[in-house]
C-alpha cells in the first residue's frame, strides 16, 4: 500500500460478523426483554447510528431503558459471539500483519463501542492498532462527512494520506467526499451497491488474499 495510514472498518471489514450483529439486533434483543419481534425492525435500522438504532428499539417495544443500557445488552451478547462463532475475513490478519511490518499506521474506524471491539481485537490477536475511533467515541454517525473530518483533525493529516476499507456504502460515501481513497469490501448485504462502489472506490475486493 502506498499510503502511510491505512483505515479499516471492523464488522464485515476484518471479520465476518453482520449476521450475528443482525441476528442479535432483529430477534435477541427482543426475545430478551420479553417483546414479541418486530419484523420491521431489519427496514427501521437501516441508515442509523447505533444510538438512534437502540432508540428505535426504546421507541417500537416501550421499555424503560437508555441507549447506554442497550449497549451494554449489545456489548453483552456480541462479546460472546465474537469470541465464539465469529471469523476473520480470509487474509486479513496476515494482512494487518505485514501493513505493521511495513510500518504504517493502522487506524480502526467503527460504529461499535470501543470496550467490545478490545475484546475481540484481542481474541482474534489483531490488537495492533494506533488508533480506535468510533462513533460513540467521536460522538458523530459514520454514515455523515464529519466523522472522518475528525479524524482528520485527530490525526493531523490529510485525505491523501489515508486509505480505507470499509463495507458500508453510505460510510464510503462520506469518506470519499472528503477524498479519502477507499477499498471496497463486497458481501451478500452490499452486492446491490457493487456498481455505486466501484465507481467510487479504488478497488472492490471480497477478501485480503493477494493483498
Amino acid at each position: 500500500m502506498e499510503k502511510d495510514i491505512i483505515m479499516f472498518d471492523f464488522d464485515n471489514t476484518l471479520v465476518d460478523s453482520l449476521p450475528l450483529w443482525y441476528k442479535v439486533l432483529d430477534e435477541e434483543m427482543f426475545t430478551l426483554y420479553g417483546k414479541k419481534v418486530d419484523k420491521n425492525m431489519p427496514q427501521l435500522r437501516v441508515g442509523k447510528s447505533n444510538q438512534e438504532m437502540a432508540e428505535t428499539f426504546i421507541k417500537i417495544t416501550g421499555i424503560n431503558a437508555d441507549y447506554k443500557q442497550i449497549f451494554n445488552d449489545w456489548h453483552s451478547k456480541m462479546a460472546v459471539y465474537y469470541t465464539t462463532k465469529i471469523k476473520m475475513i480470509k487474509g486479513a490478519k496476515e494482512f494487518l500483519y505485514s501493513l505493521k511490518k511495513q510500518g504504517k499506521t493502522l487506524v480502526l474506524a467503527s460504529a461499535t463501542q470501543e470496550n467490545l471491539l478490545k475484546i475481540a481485537l484481542k481474541h482474534f490477536k489483531i490488537d495492533i492498532f494506533d488508533y480506535i475511533f468510533t462513533e460513540e467515541s467521536l460522538n458523530h454517525p459514520k454514515y455523515e462527512p464529519d466523522f472522518f473530518e475528525i479524524i482528520l483533525d485527530k490525526l493531523n493529516t490529510q485525505a491523501s494520506d489515508i486509505t480505507f476499507f470499509e463495507d458500508s456504502f453510505s460510510s464510503i460515501k462520506s469518506a470519499t467526499s472528503k477524498g479519502i481513497e477507499c477499498y471496497a469490501l463486497l458481501h451478500k448485504y452490499n452486492k446491490k451497491h457493487k456498481k455505486e462502489l466501484t465507481k467510487l472506490c479504488s478497488k472492490v475486493i471480497k477478501d485480503y488474499k493477494g493483498m
